[in-house]
């Protein structure tokens, strides 16, 4: 996991990744919960993630990628090499590999670390695994106060490995969503994206290749820290 000392450089860094991962329309202002009270969005969230993951494999700049379900074998052109296929649940089962749903949590808690502390609109966050009766991971992030995006990351999304270890990083964006009156309810557009040396999957067969494995999901807020 990436700890940053300085909170402004970490939220500055933070916006650019956001741009990248997100698209610059998902990360400037738009609709949302107005200059509320920020620590709303403090709480309990149970997670949900979707049953499809979209996966990219990067080959000196060509990318192709393709939706599937856990259990598909999903296959790839290579320039050099034909074609390649992975099983994804397979994939995702071996130790040394790190899937978006296992980046995040079932169920995370959300709190300010530095609630005086803020960059503008931005304000810093810290998510930590709700369901972990030891001392949870902390992940470091940023919320937007006015539009109610946050993204959290980066941390390790491999656990090494020859391939797997070389890359290996992962994010976690989206929203958070709020009723008529302000109140926080959840999570919305949420997204988890790790990346990986495509040889993690694929082998020598596709090394210098980048491989993404992205999953969307949902957060309710079921109660607060």
């Amino acid at each position: 996991m990436i700890r940053m000392k300085n909170p402004s450089f970490w939220i500055v860094g933070l916006i650019g990744f956001c741009a990248l991962s997100m698209g610059v329309n998902e990360c400037a202002p738009g609709p949302g919960p107005g200059p509320n009270d920020p620590q709303g969005v403090e709480g309990i969230y149970d997670i949900t993630y979707a049953n499809t993951i979209h996966v990219t494999l990067d080959i000196g700049g060509a990318t192709q990628s393709v939706d599937a379900h856990m259990n598909d074998t999903i296959e790839f052109n290579t320039p050099a090499n034909g074609k390649v296929s992975v099983n994804l649940s397979e994939y995702c089962a071996r130790p040394e590999v790190v899937c978006p749903s296992e980046a995040f949590w079932s169920i995370a808690n959300v709190r300010f670390p530095r609630p005086t502390e803020s960059l503008g609109d931005l304000k810093s966050i810290q998510a930590t695994d709700g369901s972990s009766k030891a001392s949870p991971e902390i992940i470091d992030g940023a919320v937007n106060t006015v539009t109610g995006e946050f993204i959290v990351g980066l941390k390790a999304a491999s656990n090494g490995g020859q391939y797997c270890g070389a890359l290996g990083i992962s994010a976690v964006s989206g929203r958070f969503a709020h009723d008529a009156q302000g109140h926080t309810t959840g999570m919305s557009n949420g997204k988890i994206g790790v990346a990986v040396l495509g040889a993690c999957a694929f082998g020598p067969a596709v090394v210098g290749a980048v491989l993404t494995l992205e999953t969307q999901f949902t957060g309710d807020r079921v109660g607060p820290l």
